[in-house]
């Protein structure tokens, strides 16, 4: 079969799954869960990072036990109490934050590193490209080796326009990571071949503040969470440009202000997360995640990999996304009728007569899915 045959062939599977309930809405497909009786130290999970293998480092409350995990095996490492982040750096040193500060592992045991910092002083860390660790506090973004010495402090929050620092997150490159702050964000690079250096975002919706670490999609988009005007937490969306509000949360009644979490998923879709729901944006419209098994525990972080999967924590286990390799195209997840017929026009354009329409896709081999609605008064039979 030709390699645009076989294209043909894995979308007529994909559209055939749209003959029952859409699988977008409430489908639990693709989700996977991990509890204690599957080796982790408790069922709270908290703290979470991809290692440079790809395996994860999965941290808890106030136990001495935390977890490497590949998907196949849980191996026990030694934790410190607590952590609120934690990350193993490409150079294999181990770090962590407490409500002590920063923790780095040597010889077998946490130790303090209290020049960077005393409890809730530290407002991130992340790994560095080469050695060590990046170390963030409210004035100054600082690189530390991998024996926790400082080397050199980096970007000072008084030589920026973004104000008072709050948050650190990786970047879409190696070497590169987002600092936001009380009025911004930029991205800073600290590969020896990057000639970006320090780039602050421009074109930010005015009123908006205290911005969260942003992240990035494939197509270069930005996904990140603010304070808006009206004081709700808002997601944003910045592309080029234009910036748009995708979803609010209200101010939460036991924290100074609620919490949303914003990010891409696969095939152009976005998950939200706020402090009651779990949700995907799909076209625009708002699906729900069904909050059943380690899903139904609160959630405290998300951890992204490649193509749309990522791993969340939460307070009744550790939670897996994938998306599943049969799915419904976003584009059609709203259509519940049959798919009655299937043809191909000269043009390579492949359509589908639905009950009540007909659709076409015109993709590529291998590229997007693209479909559309071509007539609404139209009835078709088997």
């Amino acid at each position: 079969m030709s390699a645009n045959g076989s294209s043909r062939a894995v979308l007529l599977g994909l559209l055939l799954g749209c003959a029952g309930a859409p699988a977008w809405a409430g489908d639990e497909t693709g989700w996977r869960f991990w509890k204690s009786a599957d080796g982790l130290a408790e069922a709270f999970t908290g703290a979470i990072s991809v290692r440079p293998d790809g395996s994860v480092l999965v941290g808890h409350g106030n136990v001495y036990q935390m977890e490497r995990f590949d998907g196949y095996e849980m191996r026990a490492l030694t934790q410190p109490q607590g952590p609120n982040s934690l990350f193993d750096a490409p150079d294999g040193s181990r770090w962590a934050v407490t409500n002590d500060g920063v923790k780095h592992f040597v010889s077998g045991q946490w130790i303090s590193l209290r020049d960077l910092g005393g409890p809730r002083e530290v407002l991130g860390i992340a790994p560095a490209a080469d050695s060590g660790a990046l170390v963030l506090t409210a004035g100054r973004l600082v690189q530390c080796g991998a024996s926790g010495a400082v080397v050199r402090t980096l970007l000072e929050a008084s030589h920026t326009g973004i104000g008072q620092y709050a948050a650190l997150g990786a970047g879409s490159r190696t070497g590169e990571v987002w600092v936001s702050g009380q009025r911004g964000f930029g991205r800073l690079c600290l590969t020896p071949d990057c000639a970006l250096g320090w780039e602050e975002q421009s074109n930010l919706p005015p009123g908006f503040h205290d911005y969260a670490a942003p992240r990035t999609g494939g197509r270069g988009e930005i996904y990140v969470a603010a304070t808006a005007p009206d004081g709700q937490r808002a997601a944003l969306l910045i592309e080029g440009r234009r910036s748009r509000v995708l979803a609010k949360t209200q101010k939460s009644l036991i924290s100074e202000w609620a919490s949303i979490d914003v990010w891409p998923g696969e095939d152009e879709t976005v998950w939200v997360r706020d402090e009651t729901e779990l949700y995907r944006l799909v076209q625009g419209k708002k699906l729900p995640v069904e909050r059943h098994d380690v899903l139904s525990g609160v959630i405290q972080q998300t951890a992204r990999l490649p193509d749309g999967a990522f791993w969340m924590t939460t307070s009744q286990g550790l939670a897996r996304y994938a998306p599943p390799l049969w799915r419904v195209p976003p584009e059609v997840a709203h259509l519940k009728t049959q798919v009655n017929g299937i043809a191909e026009d000269r043009a390579g354009r492949v359509w589908f007569a639905y009950t009540d329409r007909l659709v076409s896709f015109d993709g590529a081999p291998g590229g997007p899915t693209r479909c559309r609605p071509a007539s609404r008064s139209i009835a078709t039979r088997p």
